[in-house]
């Protein structure tokens, strides 16, 4: 058990022991420390040792450290609520909403410094203790910048179990538009369809196809960082599974921002319902959310097998060749990502090596490029990524690279 200061304990006696009652910000007591925090004049030591427990042992906001205003803080940027949703579209909020927000952050204020002492940190209040008008300022340039409650966290999202879950690849390894080497002309066309996107101007969905580790699912990863202050987000989805989409656009429909919803390695082969409900998701429907755009990537321009062996045992062979071809001619705009020849995979090698300083000779790297490219499947961007990240690791152990 925790040893709890004699002033501490005075402290959370004095406490109002009902849970502090929130009139916007309710979204806080969905946190474990956060209720904890406010459960703490319930039963003195216990709930304190509870909160302290908690506190010291949480995964989230390691940045904070022990102040529970700065983890307090990050709580309220990433909720989702009337003042951070008006804040993200560029409004202003009501004056009523705006009341609530303060009133809130008045009655927080008042139960962090009641549990301040030896155990945890109190820096004076939340936002600096400042006052109302420059925190709405500070969180309208923040919400303007960042969007709102989980989409301040990450710039990519996936669904699982009809939730959006941030992507661990929306941290500081991401893609990025200049570690994506050649392909200027595609990823041009691909931003320049985005920006359009994001302005509101007409813009039709893309397919990028081409061979595999071309870099296609990556330069939508990259285009979609590179757009995270313009309001726009990624939503990857599975490239068989269409029957998501429509409900994604819904959960989605009424949000400020912008999303990207990235259909990964599209390439269906026979007449089951994914196909059909695709199909029907990527059609003129009135449901389709204005704020939502589609990306697929498939390493076949038309999606489909384009053998006739491959579909020699289909039934109805003619009926599912239309029914695929015409899911492709659903995408407005088509980007081929051609195979990387020789001349073009060293120029990708040397060019994330010097971003590396990696300081290897040019023939000797050329000829770690060949023998990786033999060992590992061909000469592709992601060859020449893989290539790199091996030979930046041996050089920080220290070692010859082995292979």
């Amino acid at each position: 058990m925790y040893i709890i200061s004699a002033n501490i304990y005075r402290q959370v006696l004095s406490m109002d022991n009902r849970p502090i009652r929130l009139k916007l910000l309710r979204g806080l007591l969905g946190d474990e420390v956060f209720s904890a925090l406010s459960r703490c004049g319930e039963d003195g030591e216990n709930s304190l040792a509870d909160l302290l427990f908690l506190f010291y042992n949480r995964k989230k906001f390691p940045e904070a450290g022990l102040d529970v205003c700065k983890y307090t803080e990050k709580l309220i940027l990433c909720d989702d609520n009337a003042l951070s949703r008006a804040l993200a579209a560029g409004r202003d909020c009501d004056d009523i909403i705006r009341r609530a927000f303060f009133s809130d952050i008045r009655a927080i204020n008042g139960m962090l410094s009641a549990v301040k002492g030896e155990w945890v940190v109190f820096s004076g209040g939340l936002f600096g203790g400042g006052s109302e008008d420059g925190i709405y300022s500070f969180l309208k340039k923040y919400h303007a910048e960042n969007g709102y409650g989980i989409f301040t966290q990450s710039y990519a999202f996936a669904r699982s179990g009809g939730t959006l879950l941030p992507l661990s690849c929306g941290g500081a390894n991401a893609p990025s538009l200049e570690g994506l080497k050649d392909y200027a002309a595609e990823k041009q066309a691909i931003d320049d369809n985005v920006c359009a996107f994001i302005k509101g101007l007409p813009c039709p969905d893309m397919l990028l196809y081409g061979e595999r580790g071309t870099g296609k699912s990556s330069t939508v990863h990259a285009i979609a960082r590179s757009h995270f202050k313009d309001g726009l987000r990624l939503i990857e989805l599975p490239g068989h599974d269409g029957g998501e989409l429509a409900a994604v656009r819904r959960s989605v429909a009424d949000s400020p921002l912008k999303f990207l919803i990235l259909f990964d390695d599209i390439s269906i082969d026979s007449a089951d319902g994914d196909l059909s409900r695709l199909r029907y998701s990527l059609e003129g429907t009135a449901d389709i959310a204005a704020n939502t755009l589609i990306a697929a990537t498939s390493n076949r321009r038309h999606i489909v097998n384009e053998k006739f062996s491959d579909r020699e045992d289909a039934v109805h062979a003619d009926d599912i060749m239309d029914e695929q071809l015409s899911l492709s001619d659903r995408f407005g705009l088509k980007v081929f990502f051609p195979a990387t020849g020789k001349a073009e995979y060293l120029s990708i090698v040397r060019q994330l090596a010097d971003d590396e300083k990696l300081g290897i000779a040019e023939a000797e790297l050329a000829a770690l490029a060949e023998k990786w490219a033999i060992l590992n499947g061909g000469r592709s961007p992601r060859a020449a990524r893989r290539l790199i990240d091996r030979l930046a690791a041996c050089k920080a152990l220290g070692i010859r690279p082995q292979f």
